[in-house]
This record gives C-alpha cells, structure tokens and sequence, in this order.
C-alpha cells in the first residue's frame, strides 16, 4: 500500500458558511475550517454549526479533527465569552465514542487513528498525488528546465554566428558600414538628448515607465508623510482581496 500520498483538501457549500477539509498526514490531526460569509451570525450559532460540521465529518472520515471558525476576511473566531477556546477537538475514542472538547488540554487520541496505512484506507476516495507522480511531474520539470537551457545556448550559438557574419559583411560593404555608422551615431545623440531631457520622440513603453516611476515618486511621498495612514489602507486593501476570494469561493461551491 503506498502510504506517501499527498490528499488535497475538501471544499463544500452550506448556507450561510462554507467547510473546507484538510486530510490528516500521520501524527496530525485533520483539519476543517468554516468560513464564515454573514458578518452579524451569532457566535452560539458558529459554534452549534462547528460541532455539527464536526461530527459530520467523522462519520464520513474517522480521523482526529480540529475544528475551527474564520470570518469573511480570514480573521479567527474567539469563543471566550462562551467559556471555549478557538478549536473544537473530536474523535473516536477506544470505545468507538465520540470525544469532543473545546479544552486545550484536550485527550489525546488513539495512535491507530493516525498511522499512514489507516489514512490511505479511510481517504482511499480522496483525491490525492502519490510519490510516483510527484516524481514524474519533478522529472517533467527538469526536463522543461534542459530544454530551456539547450535553446539559451543554441540562440547564444546563432547570435556568435549573426556578429561574425556582420563583420564580415562590414568589412566588405561600404554603404553598410556608413549606414551602420549613421545608426549608431543617431543612437548616441538619442541618449544624449534623453539624458538631458530635451528628446522629443518617446515610445510608448518608454511614456508608460515614466509615468510608472512618477506615481511610484508620488507614492513613496505620501508615505513619507503618513505612514500610518498607508498602512492603514494597505490592510483595507489586503482585506478586500480576501472577502472577494471567499465571496467567489462560496457562489463556486454553490453552483457545484
């Protein structure tokens, strides 16, 4: 039996929460999460959703599980106004009980329950990549790697052959060689120009660098002159990303 599988975590949609399920590696305890979407529930009612998610769970995979609660902007629940602490612990006991504690100093489970030869048997319809298929996708990525660094050299080759044919063809044609000298005299002057600022003609990759650099400039301003208030908007923003991830993540689990 192979016992080095990598199981991917689970996903479901509920009402007004989502679960998502982390497969246990030996001498761990498996993982859920719910992912609170509706701000104003109240905390008795996580923490009845948590003990029913838990026990669901188990009966579907019995293998030790903690149990915790996130809301929309993946900032933990504390239960300690209810007299618990952040993680609800459950299992089977010896006698094939279930164990629930909302204690940190929580019994330990029984040893079977997280051996790798019962975790392959309980997530045998789990999706998971096994050590054989990590290796081939390693030996593919090298592979990609090789090939990689065998046309880096190749086109290193070609641009050795492009410069000496460019010298041979300038040693032999006078009109390329006084339009190559034009070149670079008008490349030179273009540089002056533009360090001195006084270059009429920009791309347009050069205009949007510079106005990159400028809002850049602008921006590193501010800071200097309100740190906090950045920091303050560079949390709203993280915060915002991470309430749209969990928004689309529910309505995905939904239509599914």
């Amino acid at each position: 039996m192979d016992t080095n599988k990598n199981y991917k975590s689970i996903q479901e949609g509920r009402d007004w929460y989502f679960v998502e399920y982390f497969p246990a590696i030996s001498k761990n305890y498996a993982g859920l999460t719910l992912t609170i979407m509706n701000e104003k529930v109240d905390k008795v009612n996580i923490v009845q959703a948590m003990d029913k998610e838990l026990k669901i769970w188990l009966a579907r995979y019995p293998v030790p599980l903690c149990v915790t609660a996130w809301d929309i902007s993946d900032n933990q629940y504390s239960f300690d106004e209810l007299n618990k602490s952040k993680c609800l612990i459950g299992f089977f006991d010896d006698k094939g009980k279930i164990y629930l504690s909302w204690k940190a100093n929580a019994k330990k489970p029984p040893d079977a329950t997280l051996e790798k030869e019962y975790l392959d048997t309980v997530y045998s319809n789990v999706e998971a990549v096994t050590s054989v298929e990590h290796a081939a996708k390693r030996k593919i990525k090298n592979k990609q790697i090789e090939r990689g660094v065998s046309i880096f050299l190749i086109l290193a080759f070609l641009s050795y052959i492009w410069t000496l044919l460019f010298e041979v063809v300038l040693q032999n044609n006078k009109l390329f060689a006084f339009l190559t000298s034009l070149y670079i005299i008008y490349k030179a002057c273009q540089k002056i120009f533009e360090y001195m600022g006084v270059w009429p003609f920009k791309s347009k990759r050069k205009r949007e660098k510079e106005d990159e650099d400028r809002l850049k400039d602008q921006f590193y301003y501010f800071y200097k002159q309100n740190p906090e208030g950045f920091e303050k908007l560079k949390l709203e923003s993280l915060d915002k990303m991470t309430k749209e991830k969990n928004i689309k993540t529910a309505k995905d689990l939904k239509m599914k």
